[in-house]
């Protein structure tokens, strides 16, 4: 893979990264924009989820027509129009509107790159180093963010900048003139050398798939990233508020949880191939244990933070722990699917995509639902609960892999 071609994904997850961090932090200016309330605001995020969902019969449709360059320019226009739209909107309707944009343009996105990286012999490492630089985008958004609340009053500006860190990469994929892999750009097998002109594009999401749906895997797989996602969704887009409330504190105070959590997400997709050296199944077993842990402290933060000093250090503290562990899990998911299944790399990535995404329908509003009407407390432990249901699932899906071989 041209190293040219990887620094243009790891610009890619960047502007993916700020796009998508900075609804969180930026919740409260859409709510004023609006003039409703945080949690029905909160609502963007199954908006959002909506988007990814439809991505996949998109791709499906138009990926044989236009190829996945194309998708590759197209697609962050679309997401730097969602943002403008974000920054310029006063109706909840108009934000919504924004928000399944987003989720288009990022699922087109994250589906283009994804694919391309996940069919080499080295997939797991690359998945996450390239997914790292989401985190690093993504944990700059807060910083934005709280600049525009110090300043202004609220952050419009970060939107702003969202949209315009998007325009480079759509002329860097328009100016790339390498070669795409085979298995990134057709679900058949394909002898052909990398850098050898490419067939047509073929995204099916059905046909295609009909090998990968028999196998009980397939469909273990995309629970998980359904739950997997919802969970995260949720903690980054509420973490904020949940510092904000659990510590009583400014909301530009309490952007830093956020910026927390995804430098440790960037920090452990990047390098946890090289310090834990296990099966891909493996790791995601142990980082889940970890972000499990990161949870727990923050818990334990705010519950004691009326009886010392210490409340938002260790809060920053869970934060980080948490991106730590759940960094891996999203980028090592798709590239067990992938050399599962490799002759079915681009509709793999959408439809797991897409999985993600209905659990990122309901899951952000229901923890905002009960963040606003019961407990920062109760918010948090609906979310541990789902993530020792993860646990339970990942252990079938490692015992399903030993006894499946992998398909050529």
């Amino acid at each position: 893979m041209s190293s040219r071609l990887f620094l243009l994904g790891c610009y890619a997850f960047i502007s993916l990264g700020v796009s998508a961090g900075v609804l969180g932090p930026g919740l409260n200016t859409l709510a004023h924009y609006s003039q409703i309330s945080l949690d029905q605001t909160g609502t963007i995020f199954t908006a959002m989820a909506v988007g990814y969902l439809l991505s996949a019969p998109l791709i499906s449709l138009l990926g044989p027509r236009i190829g996945v360059r194309n998708m590759l320019i197209f697609s962050p226009l679309l997401g730097a129009l969602s943002m403008v739209m974000f920054a310029m909107g006063r109706t909840l309707p108009m934000q919504w509107l924004s928000a399944v944009l987003l989720g288009i343009s990022q699922s087109g996105t994250q589906v283009g790159y994804n694919a391309m990286f996940g069919t080499g012999p080295n997939s797991s490492r690359q998945l996450n180093q390239i997914n790292a630089f989401f985190g690093i985008g993504a944990l700059t958004a807060p910083l934005v963010a709280s600049f525009g609340y110090q300043q202004f009053g609220e952050a419009t500006i970060a939107f702003m900048v969202a949209a315009v860190m998007t325009l480079p990469l759509t002329i860097g994929a328009f100016l790339w003139r390498g070669g795409i892999p085979a298995r990134a750009t057709s679900t058949s097998a394909s002898t052909k050398a990398a850098h050898a002109p490419q067939p047509r594009p073929v995204h099916p999401v059905g046909g295609n798939l009909r090998e990968p749906m028999r196998h009980s895997v397939f469909w273990l797989i995309c629970t998980v990233m359904a739950v997997y996602v919802g969970c995260e969704v949720a903690f980054s887009g509420w973490t904020t508020e949940f510092t904000r409330q659990g510590l009583n504190i400014s909301v530009a105070q309490a952007a830093a949880s956020t910026s927390a959590f995804y430098v440790g997400l960037a920090l452990s997709r990047y390098f946890s191939n090289s310090v834990l050296r296990v099966p891909p199944a493996t790791l995601v077993l142990i980082v889940l244990l970890v972000a499990l842990a990161g949870y727990a402290v923050m818990l334990v933060a705010t519950v004691s933070a009326g009886a010392n000093s210490m409340g938002l250090p260790l809060v920053l503290a869970g934060a980080f722990v948490v991106g730590a562990g759940m960094g891996p899990i999203y980028p090592t998911l798709i590239s067990i699917a992938i050399q599962r299944f490799p002759r079915h790399a681009t509709p793999l990535a959408s439809i797991l995509t897409s999985s993600g995404s209905a659990g990122a329908l309901f899951l952000p509003s229901l923890v905002g639902t009960v963040l606003a009407t019961q407990s920062a407390l109760a918010a948090w432990g609906l979310q541990m609960v789902l993530l020792v249901l993860i646990l339970g699932l990942l252990l079938a899906v490692r015992n399903e892999l030993k006894h499946q071989p992998r398909m050529q």
